[in-house]
């Protein structure tokens, strides 16, 4: 084939490719594939700023919100203000995004808006978001098709936090002992870890009640030692409001002088 000729196939087929690369991430995101090739060429000139000119970043590592999403119905769902703000501070757009507990599809929903691609997966989805979850039990290891993340999102049902609120299943993350329990994460960052995904976020609350001796647990003090190719990137803080105890724990705690835990924590780690 004559050098001229062979310059202008290999131009074509580049073309091709990249076209149909831009049609795949349009499509995953849900967004016309000018906008991507926008985003592309943007990235491209070092301009990475949201496309989303009303996006707020938080400027503070408290992040506090009034009330839930009004239209997540879904037991433990993460508030989509906290999820853009993570997604906004360690990702940059065309970014994959990994979340195995997918709940109620707030990443996915997320990083549709914020224009990243994601990877969403449930061991049970919710009628009707199966285009955005997939069904995949962590149990079984990462999907073979999970291509390498920037970022994995970590919301795991919290143990006793959460025991009999999804299923009755012994299986389920919130119904197991605490051992299986730390067995089962540290079986799943094990497997991140091999991945070398570059940045690791867990949300999760300390654990006090409702175990019958309200000892305090600690779960990302025990899942920072699984980590030990990761560093901590940075520790965020998010208050419940004082609606988490009723009136007898109220008092339970003031006669057995303890203070009761009131925040949950999103945990950021990079890979060294």
């Amino acid at each position: 084939m004559d050098l001229k000729i062979r310059a202008v196939f290999f131009c074509v087929l580049i073309h091709a490719v990249k076209r149909i690369c831009q049609e795949s991430i349009a499509d995953s995101v849900g967004v016309p594939q000018p906008t991507i090739v926008r985003i592309i060429n943007n990235i491209q000139k070092g301009r990475t700023a949201e496309m989303d000119k009303n996006f707020k970043p938080l400027l503070y590592n408290i992040w506090n919100t009034p009330k839930q999403d009004n239209d997540r119905k879904h037991f433990g769902a993460f508030p989509e203000v906290f999820m853009e703000n993570l997604i906004h501070y360690h990702t940059e757009p065309l970014d994959i995004v990994y979340d195995p507990f997918g709940g109620g599809g707030t990443t996915a929903d997320v990083c549709k808006r914020m224009f990243r691609r994601y990877y969403v997966s449930d061991r049970k989805v919710i009628p009707g978001r199966e285009r955005d979850i997939r069904e995949w039990d962590i149990k079984d290891g990462l999907p073979e098709d999970l291509q390498k993340p920037a970022l994995v999102f970590l919301d795991p049902p919290y143990w006793k936090q959460a025991e009999g609120k999804y299923s009755d299943d012994s299986e389920d993350l919130g119904n197991m002992n605490i051992e299986d329990f730390n067995n089962s994460m540290k079986s799943l960052l094990n497997e991140l870890t091999k991945r070398k995904v570059e940045r690791i976020a867990i949300v999760m609350s300390p654990t006090q009640w409702p175990s019958e001796d309200r000892k305090f647990i600690h779960h990302l003090v025990e899942f920072n030692t699984y980590l030990n190719k990761y560093e901590l990137e940075i520790a965020y803080s998010l208050p419940y409001s004082t609606q988490q105890y009723n009136g007898n724990q109220v008092k339970i705690a003031k006669e057995q002088k303890f203070c009761m835990s009131l925040t949950r924590e999103l945990w950021v780690w990079i890979r060294k």
